[in-house]
């Protein structure tokens, strides 16, 4: 018979080989779909990492400009109402409320300053019922 002329190894090696085929098979298909996404305008981390890093410095520059013209402006004659209103005012077009990272960490920056620069504490739930207020969703 034809299989008793089979050894072991014989029949590793081709199990193998074809084991091999199978996947290099795998990855060739799911190399071609990525690469569709990546004709079609990039890969979504390259997408989402290249928004990030202009987002930091917008953030940046937004934070040191409501420092300046809202906070300090306003300093400790400011009411709450008033500063909730030219945060509003400020932040009604900024995308990066849309972006959770972007969201805390100007939440954070605006409990912080309010509080060192005008000695209004604010909460960050209320500050996010205004942001998703905001945020057209």
């Amino acid at each position: 018979m034809i299989l008793e002329n089979v050894t072991w190894k014989s029949y590793l090696t081709v199990v193998a080989v074809l084991v091999i085929i199978y996947y290099a098979f795998l990855l060739l298909v799911s190399y071609r779909k990525n690469k569709k996404g990546f004709t079609l305008g990039g890969s979504k981390g390259e997408q989402a990492h290249e928004y990030i890093e202009g987002g930091y410095d917008q953030l940046e520059q937004l934070t040191e400009e409501i420092r300046h013209s809202i906070l300090e402006e306003a300093g400790t004659d400011a009411t709450k109402a008033e500063l909730i209103t030219q945060f509003r005012h400020r932040l009604v077009n900024y995308d990066g409320l849309r972006q959770p990272v972007f969201r805390i960490a100007l939440t954070n920056f605006l409990i912080q300053k309010s509080e060192s620069i005008c000695g209004i504490t604010f909460t960050a739930e209320e500050l996010n019922e205004q942001w998703d207020t905001l945020v057209r969703q």
